[in-house]
């Protein structure tokens, strides 16, 4: 796994009809939070922090035709309008999130073999549920670098953040994670296939752990991607 963004100009950026799915995990039970949920968090600025997190990816996800091509991962449990799902979201269920990221990833990856458009998809966008500061024309430039063989994953300042984007060649694996590390095992496994991009944008590696985080979240206009 490269440890900063690195040079591959003989892998070209994908191709633009390529179709890739985001999957938003948040399915936590955010025991670093005080034991509240801090999905319905409220921020400063109005909204919760699911929902702020939720309408900063959809511009990525909802191409020209309308179709939502992002996906919520929650407990079983879980009500989708009282955590402010969209309701064009599709919703997938991870029946083992008490074990770890690792397991939902899993639980989630099987589940989108039931969604109709699953067939159209060539990649799965892994992004996280506590992430209000990411820029939408992030995610749209690191989908445009994604293909069926490559591992998509953005750094920034030589930090790697979210999302990380795995291409259908990859999927068997992410089925069989398991544990806190999520899907770092794979992206470990397949060094060769991973395509760093450096991006301008720190909310890629913004994520809300605990409280005193929330006052902390800067507000991010426009960004742009760059392969290095």
């Amino acid at each position: 796994m490269p440890s900063e963004p690195h040079s591959d100009c003989d892998l070209p950026p994908g191709n633009h009809d390529h179709r890739t799915l985001g999957l938003v995990m948040a399915a936590g039970f955010s025991r670093r939070f005080g034991g509240e949920d801090k999905r319905t968090a409220p921020l400063a600025t109005g909204g919760t922090l699911l929902a702020r997190t939720l309408a900063r990816l959809l511009p990525a996800f909802t191409p020209a035709s309308g179709e939502c091509l992002l996906a919520v991962v929650i407990r079983p449990g879980d009500c989708p309008s009282a955590l402010g799902i969209p309701v064009q979201c599709p919703i997938l269920r991870a029946p083992n999130a008490g074990h770890g990221l690792g397991a939902s990833i899993a639980d989630a990856m099987r589940g989108i073999r039931e969604m109709p458009l699953i067939d159209t998809v060539d990649s799965i966008a892994i992004l996280l549920g506590d992430m209000p500061a990411i820029r939408a024309q992030t995610l749209s430039d690191l989908i445009h670098f994604s293909r069926v063989d490559t591992i998509v994953r953005p750094y920034y300042r030589g930090q790697p953040g979210h999302p990380v984007i795995f291409g259908r060649k990859f999927w068997p694996q992410l089925r069989t994670v398991t544990g806190e590390q999520g899907a770092r095992q794979v992206v470990n496994a397949h060094a060769s296939g991973v395509l760093a991009v450096a991006v301008d944008d720190p909310g890629i590696l913004l994520d809300v752990d605990n409280k005193a985080a929330l006052d902390c979240l800067p507000v991010c206009e426009g960004a742009s991607a760059n392969l290095q």
